[in-house]
């Protein structure tokens, strides 16, 4: 005989009872709820899923220390004693279906562009996406949207959902942008991903009072190619403003923009690379002007936080600050920090992203590398490199990304990392900007 709820317990006399089966039951569905959270505390990584283990795992000692004295006494005057059994189960059950109700919202891809309205060539089913991190306490929060880089080649899950969640973390709705890269150099990116980002900030500006976002406390962080995405947002938002369509009238301005290593100028000290996959080795100087951010910085600008580390060997420390220096000069809010060495693409410096675990879900910044695979494989097999084409075989984004990083030495690229303590202040320093940013907005 099952026991669906507390209601039951009390109709039910005690004598009638069948100890062994009610209490087996009630253990069964609560022992559930403490390996689900237990489970969740150690592939998330985060204080809610311990603190949930922690508790359910309390609550369940209590409980069978209940069941004992039950089995002892036998007293038929025990039924509180069936009923607080019955309350733990219904209420650890209960918080199980929220929390799992949480990850689920958090998987799901909210696609910026229809079928059919997204066309960038060997693109196949992929189509520019966000992903959501929600706070589900009915709070409004400002929201980050986080935008990693790979030198407008890949959007590289290393800077993607271990950054989300620290912001998430901190308070903030967490979104991370997979935006149109030229993984092959066979079709320049030009402003389609400028395209793909300023839809995201729409998205997210027009489902303010869905997901519970402030409107007007929006920003954006990237990475390396991503810092030069956000960047361009930021100085070329009014030329990519929608005049027609579901975000017509809704600004693509952020709030404030965080900038990490990011790449932006063109000139002297570019990262050349970046900007022969977004405007093609044959870019003329107009298409390079136009890309080298610097030099269209002005009062509207949002405001702007950089970090760099000053032996970057990839993306040089000159970058930040030419874009400081053209902040002050356009007395836009500035703050730049210039930490000591370090390599390039540090994401959040810490132990975490040094042994590798970016996340559960980290690999979703991948399916655009999965999809693209894809098409050359059907189309044009030989032109796929040979150290790939066991990963143009995938048959899943899973075993895609697992193939994709033995080709690449990605377990080489991890034994090279190494945590920071200094470099991992940033997100501390930059939440402390952004909310001196945010409470002048209020103070206006």
């Amino acid at each position: 005989m099952y026991i669906k709820n507390r209601e039951e317990y009390c109709k039910i006399p005690i004598s009638a009872l069948n100890f062994s089966t009610r209490t087996f039951n009630c253990l069964k569905r609560a022992n559930i709820s403490t390996l689900y959270f237990w489970w969740k505390s150690f592939e998330l990584r985060s204080m809610k899923g311990y603190t949930l283990y922690i508790i359910s795992r309390v609550a369940m000692l209590f409980a069978i220390t209940v069941t004992g004295h039950i089995r002892r006494s036998q007293i038929q005057g025990n039924k509180p004693v069936y009923l607080a059994c019955g309350i733990y189960t219904d209420v650890m059950v209960g918080i199980r279906q929220k929390y799992r109700r949480d990850f689920k919202r958090m998987r799901e891809a909210i696609y910026l562009w229809e079928k059919g309205e997204y066309s960038y060539p060997f693109a196949g089913e992929f189509r520019p996406n966000i992903r959501a991190y929600l706070h589900e306490d009915g709070a409004d929060r400002p929201a980050m949207l986080v935008v990693p880089g790979g030198g407008y080649a890949i959007v590289s899950p290393t800077e993607g959902e271990i950054v989300a969640k620290r912001f998430y973390e901190a308070g903030y709705q967490a979104f991370v942008l997979t935006y149109t890269t030229n993984m092959f150099r066979n079709a320049p990116v030009r402003r389609q991903a400028l395209e793909d980002i300023s839809r995201a900030v729409c998205c997210i500006r027009s489902h303010a009072q869905e997901w519970h976002v402030v409107s007007d406390k929006i920003a954006c962080c990237g990475f390396s190619a991503g810092g030069h995405l956000v960047a361009s947002l930021a100085v070329h938002y009014k030329e990519q403003k929608a005049k027609t369509g579901p975000y017509a009238g809704i600004s693509n301005r952020p709030d404030a923009v965080v900038l990490c290593y990011p790449v932006i100028t063109s000139g002297e000290k570019a990262h050349r690379d970046s900007f022969h996959l977004l405007l093609g080795e044959d870019a003329g100087e107009e298409e390079l002007a136009w890309a080298s951010l610097e030099d269209h910085v002005t009062a509207d600008t949002p405001p702007t936080f950089l970090w760099h580390t000053i032996t970057d060997d990839l993306v040089p420390v000159e970058n930040s600050i030419y874009f400081a220096q053209a902040c002050r000069l356009a007395a836009v809010p500035c703050e730049l920090h210039l930490f000591m060495e370090g390599p390039h693409g540090m994401s959040l410096a810490t132990p975490q992203w040094a042994e590798g675990d970016f996340g559960a879900d980290s690999i979703y910044t991948m399916e655009q590398q999965w999809r693209t695979l894809q098409v050359f494989a059907g189309q044009q097999p030989e032109s796929i490199p040979e150290e790939f084409k066991i990963a143009a075989k995938a048959e899943s984004l899973p075993e895609f990304a697992a193939a994709w990083n033995k080709a690449v030495g990605e377990d080489e690229v991890q034994n090279g990392r190494k945590a920071d303590a200094s470099a991992a202040q940033w997100p501390a320093l930059a939440l402390a900007w952004l909310e001196r940013i945010f409470a002048s907005k209020v103070s206006l």
